[in-house]
């Protein structure tokens, strides 16, 4: 197979991945019930005799209006405004990744405040202040208050996002320029949640959580497939490169890092079972479809430890950083955040990686 015939081929295995992942990600909330909270009367909870804000047609908000408010709010579907108070009241709603009666009630909950956690330290490296509270009551919710300036002036935004049942999310979110005169407004929308999340539990009950979960998944093996598959790719194609320019010498360096490498996934196991088994409320962190993917590492890295095959530690080195690569843009894309100390960890790795190649390998002779 000559290069062009290999890039060619490359390109269609790339482009069947990347669809195919699309499909992957995306489907749970394909089948999920229609989400749709537009009858609930959501402007009366937040008026009172001396002021009330009222709805905002989409078509009376100017373009940079719309723009600010869908920043702030993803899913927002209806904008109240008030004459009395320079505040900002959005409301949204989207369907959930997937029926949420498939994870236990911890699960949901630990979920919630990894999210909140990969806010707040977004929000601290913009200069923001977030802060967050997590209700495991029904309906499970996420309190969030974010106080940052904009051109110097301080503003605030408090939010709930309320796992309204299986399938759908609400959130609400009060936003404008902080003052003294309208922290006490900001203390009272917390009440007004709880009127919301009243009306939201009569209406649907308690959401039927499971009870137990499996130790892996379909869904989340799949999901780990092809992030494998994908990894497979990029590894093909940095792989190549290398071959172009250098030649592996595998050495004492190239063992050991190998070595380090196996006991660190060896260790990600044994931590994945030790806290699934005893630390239920970390079972979200530590998923049991992970250890598919440390299992792959070890099992290559074992390989490349024990084989005389010059190339075997450049393949199992090249893998690893397609595979932090693969999964953190993954993760970025879907999930939209990474934990700030797996990034410095994963990168930290990657970096040793790139180092062990650089001292293994010597460049190919100019023809």
């Amino acid at each position: 197979m000559n290069d062009a015939t290999f890039l060619r081929w490359l390109r269609v295995q790339a482009i069947r991945f990347l669809a195919a992942a699309t499909v992957l990600f995306a489907a749970p909330g394909l089948s999920a019930e229609p989400c749709d909270f537009s009858y609930i009367p959501l402007n009366e909870p937040f008026s009172s005799p001396d002021y009330g804000y009222q709805i905002v047609p989409s078509n009376e908000l100017s373009d940079s209006e719309q723009t600010r408010f869908s920043k702030q709010l993803s899913d927002v579907r209806a904008v109240l405004k008030s004459d009395d108070l320079k505040t900002t009241i959005l409301i949204g709603w989207t369907a959930l990744p997937g029926n949420f009666t498939r994870f236990t009630r911890t699960q949901v909950v630990q979920g919630l405040r990894q999210r909140a956690e990969a806010n707040r330290e977004r929000a601290a490296l913009s200069g923001a202040k977030l802060t967050y509270l997590v209700n495991d009551s029904n309906p499970v919710s996420l309190y969030i208050d974010l106080t940052y300036d904009i051109d110097g002036v301080p503003h605030k935004d408090i939010s709930v996002r309320i796992i309204a049942n299986p399938f759908c999310e609400l959130s609400i979110k009060m936003t404008g320029k902080l003052s003294h005169a309208l922290e006490g407004r900001f203390l009272n929308m917390k009440s007004d949640f709880e009127l919301i999340r009243e009306f939201i539990h009569d209406a649907y009950g308690q959401v039927a959580f499971a009870q137990n979960v499996p130790r892996f998944s379909l869904p989340g093996l799949a999901k780990q497939a092809f992030a494998l598959v994908g990894s497979g790719l990029l590894c093909l194609v940095l792989y190549s490169l290398y071959r172009r320019t250098s030649i592996p010498r595998p050495g004492r360096l190239a063992l050991v890092y190998s070595a380090v490498v196996a006991v660190l996934s060896v260790i990600a196991i044994a931590a994945t079972i030790v806290f699934n088994e005893w630390f239920d409320q970390h079972s979200t962190q530590l998923p049991y479809d992970d250890t598919v993917y440390f299992g792959v590492i070890l099992a290559l890295h074992v390989w490349s430890y024990q084989s005389a095959v010059p190339g075997a530690t450049a393949i199992a080195t090249i893998f690893l950083i397609s595979a932090i690569i693969t999964r953190n843009s993954l993760a970025l894309i879907f999930v939209g955040a990474v934990p700030t100390a797996y990034i410095a960890f994963s990168g930290a790795m990657s970096l040793a990686g790139l180092c062990v190649l650089i001292f293994t390998s010597e460049r190919k002779p100019p023809k």
